[in-house]
């Protein structure tokens, strides 16, 4: 594992370095991690990024970088974003580069891609209000918030322009070729880790929430670390700390058709460094639950 940092994986790479089998790299946002475009892609070491958007393809003899998704086009079928339980990443052995996706996203694209796949929700009223422990801001974070009574109050960032939008916009364009519409809207509460995301939708064709929380069931029936709980069953983040789980559960709200889904993580594991190892386990066909916590 590669620590926080700018650096080239180029000496890491196949044909440079025998005594690695993968990489999985920890870099901060702002930071990027180098990929030599020299190297034939099916050469390239399996590596895994956290965050994705650190993941950057650079020319051997030129100053010319350009992003992965350049790459993607010339090379679809040997890299991959999503979370471990998505249907690509169970054929996560034909891909040589994996894009971990951020804490907030996970949380939020477990629940709702199966809906939007199965059409039952409506893509211009979804509202998206997560909180997430202070570890998720990173090491440095009483630089970024200076507001009073850090650590015994709750605080709204991000508005509009967070950075994980623009995986989770491109998640749900990839499984419904059309804009989702929502809003959403992160904040840190005092607590170290743990992220819940409350999720307000309505159904299509007064879809009920039996039938909301059938397909999820069966969505994720051979999901080892996503537990589908009840309906109506109040949940929080205290269940999944320190595992690799997500607990998921659909509310009734007081309004006709207008649903509540409630997802908790540990942004920690599940949301970095624990999808990355279940990550790992699928691509070289470890058991998956290998080195992790339930």
């Amino acid at each position: 594992m590669i620590p926080e940092t700018d650096f080239s994986v180029r000496p890491f790479m196949g044909g440079y370095d025998k005594n690695f089998t993968y990489l999985i790299t920890c870099s901060h946002t702002g930071s990027t991690v180098l990929i030599d475009a020299a190297i034939p892609i099916n050469q390239i070491l399996p590596l895994i990024s956290i965050p994705p958007s650190a993941l950057l393809i650079t020319h051997t003899h030129s100053d010319h970088i350009r992003y992965l998704n350049d790459y993607i086009v010339s090379f679809p079928d040997m890299i991959v974003y999503g979370h471990s339980e998505s249907t690509s990443m169970y054929k996560i052995k034909n891909f040589r580069i994996i894009a971990n996706p951020g804490c907030y996203p996970t949380s939020i694209q477990i629940p709702l891609v199966p809906l939007i796949i199965n059409n039952l929700i409506k893509l211009d009223e979804i509202t998206i209000d997560s909180k997430s422990g202070y570890s998720g801001a990173g090491k440095n974070f009483e630089k970024k918030f200076t507001h009073k009574n850090l650590y015994k109050s709750t605080y709204a960032y991000g508005v509009k322009t967070h950075r994980h939008l623009c995986e989770i916009d491109q998640e749900f364009l990839k499984v419904t070729n059309k804009k989702v519409s929502f809003s959403f809207n992160p904040h840190l509460i005092p607590t170290f880790r743990g992220i819940l995301s409350s999720i307000y939708f309505k159904s299509r064709n007064n879809i009920n929430i039996k039938k909301i929380r059938t397909v999820l069931k069966k969505y994720y029936k051979k999901s080892r670390f996503v537990k589908v709980h009840n309906t109506n069953t109040p949940i929080g983040s205290g269940n999944v700390l320190n595992t690799n789980n997500c607990e998921i559960s659909v509310c009734n709200t007081r309004v006709k058709n207008r649903f509540v889904i409630f997802s908790a993580i540990d942004n920690l594991l599940k949301g970095a460094s624990g999808q990355a190892i279940q990550n790992m386990n699928l691509l070289f066909n470890y058991p998956e639950k290998l080195g992790l916590n339930e």
